[in-house]
């Protein structure tokens, strides 16, 4: 009895050990990636630099802008204003694609009033739109 034991125990070491394939990275854990980077099911901007109704921002700042969930960066097209128009002409993205950053490519104007809008219509990865505009109002140095 005491050999059939160990026999059914070595057995059970064997095929658990031995016959379970090791993990290995795929395709699938890739692509399951943005959906990790999600914080909510609502798309929203959760944060800002500067922040809303912020004054004295330094007429250098490059403004950044957290989502809630991955931006689809190519919804930007005709959602994304800011007013007075002028200096900003190009964004960055950050790699998992939650923040965006927007570089003036002159510094913004000394003691000024400057709108960012991002329209409603602007997406997530996963097809979501926010519920309302956002708009972010600052004034420089």
């Amino acid at each position: 009895m005491v050999r059939v034991s160990k026999f059914l125990i070595f057995l059970n070491f064997w095929f658990t050990n031995a016959c379970v394939p090791r993990p290995e990275p795929s395709l699938i854990g890739i692509l399951a990636l943005p959906l990790v980077t999600q914080t909510s099911d609502v798309f929203f901007v959760e944060s800002s630099i500067p922040t809303q109704n912020q004054t004295g921002v330094p007429v250098t700042t490059v403004l950044s802008f957290t989502f809630s969930q991955v931006l689809n960066t190519d919804s930007l097209a005709g959602n994304l204003e800011w007013s007075p128009t002028g200096p900003l002409t190009s964004f960055s993205v950050t790699p998992n694609n939650r923040q965006i950053s927007l570089t003036p490519n002159v510094n913004f104007a000394n003691a000024s009033v400057y709108t960012i809008r991002f329209k409603k219509e602007i997406q997530s990865t996963i097809g979501k739109s926010m519920q309302a505009d956002f708009e972010l109002l600052f004034t420089t140095e």
